[in-house]
């Protein structure tokens, strides 16, 4: 029980650590009353864990594992001497045997086409496992550069990941690359030149086989330039920056962006649209009502903010349609007694709603009850209220949603290559969820009335903005936006603007810049605005147990009272129906008709005797 606490201690410690506080979380783990083994090696599973969940941080862990070592007592069991470092060592060596047990049970669950979890689970538990690998190679990389490890463990491991060289593993490649890249400079010496050599050659070779892919390829290339660079990066790779770094570059920044503003707007901007305006006309900038209190918890109200918020995502994880009235309540019975906690609300509610966007009126709903319970809060002498910072969320997260479209079409146009593909194409999934998420919740938020009719002809506007050069996304967004709302939009007095929009949709349903699928959702909109916003089948979100309960048991009975009722005579089936009975039985049947007038015969016979 005793070392459970001082684990926990440790945890609290460990999970601060940044650059910042490095020296005073460093004191806070040395005070923890470390008196035995299994203490010690709680220490070092921890800081383990959280450097390989954090690659970008493994030379501060490194730098951390390297004062530690210097610090922490010894131990013996057994008679066997026990220390930090031979602990640290063996978490290496474990970690490194995890992996590849790891990847050799996904890839045979793949060829085995496994299906006790689903492809999702798979997935997940690949990227998690793939995230561990490459993080352990790389806290690998920077312990032995503080020469915690020797340089024969170095060699192994690159063998050990070159091993598979007729076949390679495409992980294993990517890990030799990352692991060349930390440690290069310091193992490629005179000494060593025989055994880099024959490590390069293998690894040109590689950069040539078509059984990897053109990620991994590049990847190789890049570390095989970067030999014969003498291990200078083309451009400085940063780690994590202090905090006085980032107030000084947001200083510059800020002082760069007034001079911006100053000269005025540049006539050649390359962005597609203005910011959008969810306010009512004449409020300031969303950006100016949420910089008092956006962002993290400052340090004044602790951790006991840090406990609501995850109070407060712990009851959102589990709402659903059935348990909706109960979870409410215990949201209400949270203590928000400031901004910061409000915004943190409509935050979690927000990324939980775009994530999810089958739910999004269920979440529309939450947020409007809400509305009407949760306090309001001033700061600065401006009132700030649940709508508002709600509103306030709409427009930045419609902003970013733009951003990030534009972003990652520059970055394919320039062909970037700071991030791979696979990340890339990532990144570029989930920002077209959390956008099409948004469209969706915005709709059902105005369905609510929490969002005014003017901000949707805005966000219509905006989406068709791009008439001449049209973008897949911006005309998917405003498909979903009418199947929306369509029917609340569309009234007489909104019926000039609501014609030329259709009229735009029309001509863009023939515009072969884009896909054909985006066409048929345009075409469906226009279907369904003819047919009075009335879908062709029920577009249903997700059903109660109750309700499920209900259909299914309308549907035993439905089926009952069918076969009570047998089979119609006047059916439309295109088959007479199935004889299931023995054979020479049923009428109009060969033996039957045979039967029949031999048994007439006999009759007319026996009535022509008498």
């Amino acid at each position: 029980m005793r070392n459970l606490k001082l684990h926990i201690e440790c945890r609290g410690d460990i999970g601060r650590l940044n650059a910042p506080n490095f020296k005073k979380l460093f004191e806070q783990v040395k005070a923890v009353n470390i008196d035995n083994a299994v203490t010690l090696a709680g220490v070092v599973s921890q800081i383990f864990d959280k450097a390989l969940m954090e690659p970008t941080f493994c030379e501060m862990y490194a730098n951390f594992f390297y004062f530690l070592a210097g610090e922490l007592p010894d131990f013996s069991e057994d008679n066997e001497k026990i220390t930090f470092k031979r602990l640290l060592l063996n978490k290496c060596q474990e970690e490194f045997e995890r992996g590849e047990r790891e990847q050799e049970e996904a890839n045979k669950a793949d060829k085995e086409g496994e299906i006790k979890q689903t492809e999702e689970e798979r997935e997940e538990k690949r990227i998690k496992a793939r995230r561990r690998w490459l993080g352990n190679i790389r806290l690998i990389g920077e312990l032995y550069k503080k020469k915690m490890l020797t340089e024969r463990i170095m060699h192994e491991c690159i063998k050990k990941l070159l091993g598979q060289y007729e076949n390679p593993d495409e992980e294993d490649v990517e890990a030799l690359c990352i692991l060349m890249s930390t440690i290069g400079e310091m193992i490629d010496h005179p000494k060593a030149k025989e055994h880099m050599d024959a490590y390069f050659e293998r690894m040109e070779k590689l950069s040539n086989n078509m059984k990897l892919s053109s990620r991994v390829r590049l990847m190789l290339k890049d570390s095989i330039e970067l030999r014969k660079n003498k291990w200078q990066q083309r451009r400085k790779v940063e780690g994590p920056k202090k905090i006085e770094e980032v107030h000084r570059d947001a200083a510059q920044e800020r002082q760069a962006q007034a001079s911006r503003l100053a000269r005025g707007p540049s006539m050649n901007s390359s962005s597609r649209r203005a910011p959008m305006d969810f306010g009512p006309r004449g409020l300031s900038s969303p950006t100016t009502q949420m910089g008092s209190f956006r962002g993290l918890p400052n340090q004044n109200r602790g951790y006991g903010e840090e406990a609501k918020q995850r109070q407060l995502k712990a009851i959102l994880n589990k709402l659903t349609p059935q348990n909706f009235e109960k979870l409410f309540e215990q949201v209400k019975a949270v203590n928000i007694d400031n901004a910061v906690t409000l915004t943190g609300v409509i935050y979690q509610i927000f990324d939980k709603a775009l994530m999810e966007p089958t739910f999004c009126e269920m979440y529309a709903n939450f947020c409007y009850f809400l509305a009407g319970e949760l306090p309001d809060f001033s700061e600065d002498n401006e009132k700030i209220t649940f709508k508002r910072l709600l509103l306030n969320k709409c427009q930045e997260e419609f902003e970013r949603g733009e951003r990030e479209q534009e972003e990652a079409n520059k970055a394919d146009k320039e062909g970037e290559i700071k991030q791979t593909e696979e990340e890339r194409e990532e990144k570029r999934i989930k920002a077209r969820r959390r956008w099409l998420g948004n469209i969706r919740l915005i709709g059902e938020l105005y369905k609510k009335k929490m969002l005014t009719e003017r901000i949707m002809h805005e966000c219509i506007k905006k989406l068709l903005g791009q008439y001449e050069n049209p973008d897949e996304e911006d005309v998917e967004a405003l498909c979903i936006l009418m199947s929306t709302i369509g029917e609340m939009i569309d009234h007489p007095k909104a019926k000039e603007h609501m014609d030329a929009y259709f009229d735009r949709m029309e001509k863009l349903s023939n515009n072969m810049k884009l896909s054909s699928r985006v066409r048929l959702m345009l075409k469906d909109s226009i279907e369904l605005r003819k047919n009075k916003w009335q879908q062709r089948r029920k577009v249903e979100g997700p059903k109660k147990i109750e309700e499920v309960h209900r259909d299914a048991a309308q549907e035993r009975q439905a089926q009952a009272s069918r076969l009570a009722r047998g089979p119609s005579m006047n059916s439309s089936s295109r088959r007479a129906p199935m004889d299931f009975g023995p054979r020479g039985l049923s009428l109009g049947t060969p033996i039957f008709n045979i039967i029949y007038y031999l048994c007439l015969v006999v009759l007319i016979w026996w009535w022509v005797q008498v």
